[in-house]
């Protein structure tokens, strides 16, 4: 009894006797039963507070709290380690799959991103005069279809089609002019432009004749280059190049890294920026950079190294040596080469000669000027007087340089140089009679043809002439018009004309080449370039519009794309591994639930509801859920160190598959919430479950 009496300290210990006295001695609370009712109460209560209390328990249902269900589950789990990691492995397969997926994709968008943010100096948002939409362009010409229509035709004839007028008209439509000159006025008033590039250069169409007067084969001109002329015995770039900076083509050119003039490969570009750029852009090797009009520096690749392309373009070997070479390579003999190598010294005394395209010119002694760019002796006369251009330094581009000329060797010179050719072009004789006489072609002294073919009118004829035609037709009298409007007028125009001369305009540019800073740089002046648009829609200054495009972002948005879709089908294909895996876990999910019947019947014996049976299966579905995901992630991370190398060893790609933090949490939400649905219906089953036939199975 005393012993019941200490554990009736913290417990309730209910004795029945019929001894009054040992009942008087250990118990707290008496109550006395006769025949089954209750004859005398020790520690009598009032019904009214028991009434409430009943009402207040009444009012609280019982209830399992999912830590509970919890813990529960992950307990019946580790009973079952195999199995549980069995399954969580099968479930894992298909997150293992779009995990490897988004891995590969993300890698290569990273290579394509990084391949974008090293061409940004190369490649940079250049807008020209005259610009085509190259995306509207191949837009047109793709959906030109072939030139075949629905039309019935006969069965025995063959019919043509418009391809090549299709084509020629998609190309056409698609030029835009830009008014550079109100661009360039708006740029220089706003600061945010400067602030979100490194350099903003200007074209202006200036062509700059250049000569070694010590090449190794005597007088060469270096620029526009003569190397593919050379080469093949004709200017096969001439027609290509020979309209003037900023046309369409020509940034389209300019665009695709081509370099090419008159003769072929020009090394000679203007350095963008001022001497505050190039120090941050450019690793000086030897000498200085240049600092003046008449200076300009050799730079260099990696490894300090030019190309030979390089060498002949500048007279540094012989240019006539290339015509057996090309022969040779024809006829398939292998051509032994041998590397050469300058001092800095040898580098740093080169000098070159500048002619303007004016100076070539002198009076025929009839009222027009003959061009003397062929003749030797008046070059050489020229030549002797020209001003000199010196190498004065050897640069090499840094590791991150966000400006950047060209990789195997180029002559830089700076915007001083432009605008000395600008300046001194103005001054000559003819470009002064030109300007002056807007109307006439001081080459041949012809006026200029009328802009507007349909101002041609027979009032403009004789009255003689006019009495005489008056016997055609109106078709007959338009040819002739047009005809006697022909005559005696010069085939150029006044444009054509300046532009031949190399007159320009420095408020007027031909190009605009921004430098982004960065990625966020490049997208603050694409913001920019719509706003200075909205503003000119908004005030009708629908001809300042300015037009252009970006061929990088062109051709790496497309990259994108393609990958992106190639992604989205995988995970099409390997998201049908998710269903599956989710079926076999709603069916694994059940065995567990014809495994604890008993368990169900216990639960909900001592209390549990129905929500609460299906908590606890609902619980363990997420734990395998969560399992199944983190061994997917997890795995993935492993595989991506092996698929790196085998990447890296067949396309030199590093780092091809990244897999991506937020992805990894995404996909494991996505195992919980697959597998959470898998189990709803096993969960709906064990709810459902009778407590009195459960607790009876075995």
């Amino acid at each position: 009894m005393e012993i019941l009496k200490e554990i009736a300290q913290d417990r309730l210990v209910i004795m029945v006797t019929h001894n009054p006295e040992l009942a008087g001695r250990y118990s707290t609370r008496i109550i006395r039963l006769l025949d089954g009712r209750v004859t005398d109460d020790s520690m009598p209560f009032e019904e009214a507070p028991r009434a409430q209390e009943a009402r207040a328990k009444a009012q609280k249902r019982p209830s399992m709290s999912f830590r509970t269900a919890l813990s529960l589950s992950l307990n019946n789990l580790m009973t079952k380690k195999g199995r549980t990691l069995m399954v969580a492995l099968a479930g894992s397969i298909g997150i293992i799959g779009i995990a490897l997926i988004l891995s590969l994709s993300t890698g290569l968008q990273a290579y394509i991103d990084g391949v974008e943010e090293n061409t940004l100096g190369a490649y940079p948002l250049s807008i020209t005069s005259e610009t085509i939409d190259a995306g509207n362009l191949l837009t047109s010409m793709m959906g030109a279809g072939g030139g075949e229509d629905d039309a019935p035709r006969e069965a025995d004839r063959v019919y043509t089609s418009t391809i090549m007028y299709d084509m020629i008209n998609a190309m056409l439509s698609e030029i835009t002019t830009n008014n550079l000159e109100a661009f360039k006025a708006y740029m220089d008033a706003d600061s945010r432009f400067a602030e979100n590039t490194t350099s903003i250069q200007y074209g202006y169409g200036v062509t700059l004749n250049l000569y070694n007067m010590e090449g190794v084969n005597g007088v060469t001109q270096v620029n526009p280059s003569t190397v593919m002329e050379n080469m093949t015995g004709t200017s096969m770039y001439a027609d290509m190049t020979s309209a003037q900076s900023g046309s369409a083509f020509a940034s389209m050119a300019s665009a695709s890294g081509m370099g090419m003039g008159a003769g072929g490969m020009n090394v000679w570009r203007e350095l963008p920026g001022g001497e505050a750029v190039m120090e941050t852009q450019y690793e000086v090797l030897g000498g200085r950079l240049p600092a003046a009009y008449d200076e300009a520096v050799l730079i260099v690749g990696r490894n300090n190294q030019i190309s030979d392309m390089t060498l002949y373009a500048l007279g540094l070997k012989d240019q006539r040596e290339l015509p057996s070479l090309l022969q040779k390579v024809m006829r398939g003999e292998t051509l032994e080469t041998e590397e050469t190598s300058f001092s800095f010294d040898e580098l740093l005394s080169l000098r070159f000669r500048l002619l303007l395209p004016a100076q070539c010119y002198e009076p025929d002694g009839q009222g027009g000027w003959v061009d003397k760019s062929q003749d030797e002796a008046f070059l050489a006369a020229l030549l002797e007087d020209a001003p000199e251009i010196r190498i004065v330094g050897i640069v090499r581009p840094v590791e991150d340089a966000l400006v950047t000329t060209g990789e195997y060797g180029m002559i830089g010179y700076t915007a001083a140089l432009t605008e000395y050719a600008v300046e001194q072009t103005a001054q000559c004789a003819i470009v002064q009679q030109q300007l002056a006489s807007p109307q006439t072609d001081v080459f041949t002294g012809l006026p200029f043809a009328l802009d507007d073919e349909g101002d041609y009118t027979l009032e403009m004829l004789p009255e003689d002439r006019q009495a005489y035609l008056s016997i055609f037709s109106e078709a007959e009298l338009d040819a002739l018009m047009q005809t006697y409007a022909a005559q005696g007028v010069s085939d150029a125009t006044y444009a054509q004309n300046l532009a031949r001369l190399g007159v320009a305009d420095l408020d007027k540019p031909a190009s605009i080449s921004l430098y982004p800073r960065d990625f966020e740089a490049k997208d603050a002046l694409v913001a920019l370039i719509a706003e200075y648009n909205q503003a000119a829609m908004d005030e009708g200054r629908e001809g300042d519009v300015i037009n252009y495009t970006d061929y990088v972002g062109l051709m790496m948005s497309s990259v994108s794309t393609i990958i992106n879709a190639i992604t989205y089908v995988l995970i099409a294909f390997v998201a049908i591994s998710l269903v599956v895996s989710s079926i076999m876990i709603g069916i694994i999910t059940y065995i567990s639930v014809l495994e604890r019947t008993k368990e169900i019947g216990i639960l909900r014996s001592i209390g549990a509801s129905k929500r609460d049976i299906s908590r606890v299966f609902n619980a363990e579905t997420l734990i395998i859920g969560f399992c199944a995901g983190l061994l997917g992630i997890l795995v993935t991370w492993v595989l991506t160190f092996p698929a790196n190398v085998v990447v890296d060893r067949l396309t030199g790609i590093a780092r091809a598959a990244i897999l991506p933090g937020a992805g990894a949490a995404i996909l494991v939400a996505i195992s919980m919430a697959l597998t959470l649905v898998a189990g709803l219906i096993p969960s709906r089953i064990a709810a459902r479950k009778d407590p009195v036939v459960a607790l009876r199975t075995e």
